[in-house]
């Protein structure tokens, strides 16, 4: 049967950080420490002292430049020997409350997935737009010129119009695959999604690359100059999308690994404790 203080204990997320700071002993000099883990409750951290028999003692850091330096008494719970370092596991004791806020939104947002879905979401469902509206335009282009020519493009001989509808489908695949991402199987679909959105992204920079000559002839029509310069400006916003989407998987992968012990074990231990 888990006890209650495991099940307190498990309820302050903790996630991995990398953050020096300062231990303050009396009669000594401030030494260096690097905190490696950080919750509301306490810090895990590392340092080159040994402080054999000190139980509570100072220490300050700061999360960021736009952060004040949070100054805090701390307990040691647990110690473990790290080659020349030794590995503290300390509680907090007297954090203001509002330091302790500070700390609970640093790990809330550490571990807020929904972030990195926003903009890639918002640019997938704008390229599809974008893809309609230039559809339907060259459809109503062809149909114009008679009924015939809007049949052959009806029946995918025209390369532009299967162009189109290419990435008008991979930029709603991006879109329609967009989830909140709380476990592994929503990660693959996340990725899955950039892997829609880059496909966009290279049909838009290739046809802007191709359009890119003829612009001057486009200006004067601001209609045209639309529909010749957005393939570029789509791509490029495009682009920075899916490279922004690839370089927060690994961010994703961490706070899945960090929330999915508390997932799992959080509900089994309170059933237990009843």
């Amino acid at each position: 049967m888990t006890s209650q203080a495991e099940i307190k204990r498990r309820m302050f997320l903790r996630i991995p950080v990398r953050v020096e700071g300062a231990l303050f002993l009396e009669d000594a000099a401030p030494s260096k420490i690097e905190i490696i883990e950080l919750s509301s409750a306490g810090v895990a951290l590392v340092t080159e002292q040994t402080l054999e028999g000190m139980q509570e003692f100072a220490i300050a850091f700061s999360l960021g430049k736009m952060f004040k330096t949070i100054r805090v008494k701390v307990q040691v719970r647990n110690r473990m020997v790290m080659g020349k370092r030794v590995r503290l596991g300390c509680k907090f004791l007297d954090l203001m409350e509002a330091d302790k806020n500070v700390i609970a939104g640093y790990v809330s947002r550490f571990v807020a997935l929904a972030a990195p879905t926003v903009w890639p979401t918002t640019i997938s469902l704008l390229c599809f737009v974008d893809a309609l509206v230039r559809i339907i335009a060259l459809m109503l282009e062809h149909d114009a010129g008679g009924f015939e020519q809007a049949q052959l493009l009806l029946m995918g001989e025209q390369r532009h119009f299967v162009m189109l509808t290419l990435y008008a489908f991979c930029a709603l695949a991006a879109f329609g695959l967009r989830v909140p991402i709380t476990n592994e199987r929503e990660k693959r679909r996340y990725v899955l999604s950039a892997l829609f959105l880059a496909a966009a992204c290279i049909f838009t920079v290739a046809r802007g690359v191709q359009l890119a000559p003829h612009l001057l002839e486009y200006i004067k029509t601001p209609v045209l100059l639309y529909f010749a310069s957005g393939y570029m400006v789509f791509g490029l916003i495009t682009l920075f999308v899916v490279i922004s989407s690839l370089l927060s998987f690994r961010k994703i992968s961490t706070a899945l690994n960090v929330l999915a012990p508390y997932g799992v074990r959080l509900p089994q231990a309170k059933e237990n404790s009843d």
